[in-house]
């Protein structure tokens, strides 16, 4: 094996041990990560980090899609999040199940207008 295809081999390998830990990590509960912790998450930088803090002050999060009511967190970026995270009221057992039931799946149409109670 060359030197080359060695390295090539090498990064693949890291970058496959990246991807199945990441997988395998408890979801970060969402009502007690701090803004560093939430910055880990993709697509969560600094301004959404805060203003996911300054939601949870005025009241802590119910459900994973209330996450949808800060500004640049819509449907797509949801999904991505959806199976990373969870509230006071899940447990990793829930989000295992909800990752294996297909996280990648369009969120239901009462997921998206969780701005205001549920009927």
């Amino acid at each position: 094996m060359s030197a080359r295809s060695l390295l090539f081999f090498l990064m693949l390998s890291f970058t496959f041990a990246k991807i199945i830990h990441a997988q395998e990590a408890a979801p970060l509960n969402i009502n007690l990560a701090t803004v560093d912790d939430l910055m880990r998450l993709p697509g969560i930088g600094k301004t959404r980090a805060e203003a996911i803090l300054k939601e949870r002050a005025q009241k802590p999060f119910k459900r994973i899609s209330d996450l949808m009511k800060i500004k640049g967190i819509g449907p797509k970026l949801y999904i991505k999040l959806k199976p990373l995270v969870c509230t006071d009221a899940c447990t990793p057992a829930t989000v295992t199940t909800e990752q294996t039931a297909g996280a990648s799946k369009a969120p239901a149409h009462s997921e998206l207008r969780s701005h205001g109670p549920s009927r």
